[in-house]
């Protein structure tokens, strides 16, 4: 049904990530979203970078080998 209507899932659960590209649905993790969220100026890029490398990888144990990197505004 997701992939019919063009979904998007947001996830960070690497088992459903795995699953949902074997099914060819698009999978955006919390990374991605902070990535689309400076690239549209909602949020600064040190602002995201603090969310994703401190918040959720450092005080909420979010498991990723990616960094949030300004001023690229990106994961890496």
């Amino acid at each position: 049904m997701g992939l019919k209507r063009g979904y998007t899932i947001l996830t960070d659960d690497s088992g459903l990530r795995r699953e949902a590209k074997r099914e060819k649905i698009k999978v955006i993790g919390s990374c991605g979203l902070l990535e689309m969220a400076v690239q549209k100026k909602i949020l600064p890029c040190d602002e995201a970078k603090y969310l994703y490398n401190r918040v959720f990888k450092e005080e909420l144990g979010l498991f990723s080998t990616l960094t949030f990197r300004c001023p690229e505004g990106c994961c890496m």
